[in-house]
């Protein structure tokens, strides 16, 4: 017999899948160590991506990296590497329907050495503005 206070909790839990591949600069073909992979849900598009991120990875060594726990459904696999002097195209993601038992080892991912871009900001009077922030977003 049971107290008061006793709660009994049933739970169900949904098998989920692990993602695994291998980052890699596309003119070289040399894993890129440090990028991050991430995981979003794909009904999104990529700026929305960024802010209901499901998983991050870090690449290791050779560019490998593996994302343990993915829950099902249609999933968006993409990498930010800006800081390793690395781009990545929207259009290289790579888009998963993730199901139970499947086998997502080997989702490569290129990207692309980043350019530097120097110059000068100034006002109308074209004197120079200091301190300003500049970001480069693809076109």
């Amino acid at each position: 017999m049971s107290d008061a206070s006793d709660v009994r909790m049933d739970f169900f839990l949904l098998p989920g899948a692990t993602i695994s591949g291998r980052v890699a600069d596309s003119r070289t073909g040399q894993g890129v160590d440090g990028v991050a992979v991430n995981v979003a849900p794909s009904g999104q598009n990529l700026v929305e991506a960024l802010t209901d991120i499901e998983l991050i990875d870090t690449t290791e060594k050779g560019g490998l990296y593996e994302l343990a726990g993915v829950s099902l459904g249609s999933h968006r696999v993409f990498v930010r590497g800006r800081d390793q002097g690395y781009l990545f195209r929207p259009e290289s993601a790579v888009t998963l329907n993730i199901e139970p038992g499947r086998d997502y080892s080997g989702v490569d991912i290129k990207v692309d050495p980043a350019a530097i871009a120097k110059g000068s900001v100034v006002n109308q009077s074209g004197n120079p503005v200091a301190k300003a922030r500049v970001t480069a977003f693809p076109a």
